[in-house]
C-alpha cells in the first residue's frame, strides 16, 4: 500500500474496507479466468468446485447412459468399455479429441461437434439454448 500512516487514517474505514473488498474479488475472478480459459469456455465458480471434486471430465456410454467421472491425471485410468453393459465409453470428442466437461453434453463444447442424440429416455437431455 502506498502513502503514509497519515494519509490512510484520513481515507474513512468504509472505503478502505470496500477497497479491500474489490481487491479480494478482482483477484478471485482473475483466478476463475485463468482457469476457464485452459477449460476451454468461462465457466461459474460452482462449476469449477464441482469439477475439482467431483473430477475433471466424464466419460459416458452412448448406449446405456452410464456416466463415470475422472480427473485429468487419471485419464488412463478410465475403462474403454461400459461396466454395464459393455459397450464403449465415450471421454473424447471423436472429431477434435477434446475431453468431455458434461454428463449433460450434446456436441463438443471446442469444435461443436455432435457427441450424441440430445434425447435420451424419450425427453431432452439439454433444455434449449444451454
Amino acid at each position: 500500500m502506498t502513502g503514509t500512516v497519515e494519509e490512510a487514517s484520513r481515507v474513512p474505514r468504509k472505503s478502505r474496507l470496500e477497497a479491500e473488498r474489490l481487491a479480494l474479488e478482482l483477484e478471485a475472478f482473475e483466478h476463475l479466468s485463468i482457469l476457464s480459459a485452459a477449460m476451454g469456455r468461462k465457466r461459474s465458480w460452482l462449476q469449477e468446485e464441482r469439477r475439482r471434486t467431483l473430477g475433471d471430465w466424464v466419460a459416458l456410454c452412448l448406449a446405456c447412459g452410464h456416466v463415470q467421472r475422472y480427473f485429468e491425471d487419471s485419464e488412463a485410468d478410465v475403462p474403454g468399455e461400459c461396466p454395464q453393459c459393455g459397450r464403449p465409453l465415450l471421454h473424447r470428442c471423436p472429431e477434435c479429441s477434446a475431453r468431455i466437461a458434461s454428463a449433460f453434453a450434446v456436441e463438443c463444447e471446442d469444435c461443436g461437434a455432435k457427441l450424441r442424440a440430445d434425447e435420451r429416455f424419450g425427453s431432452r437431455i439439454r433444455k434449449a439454448g444451454r
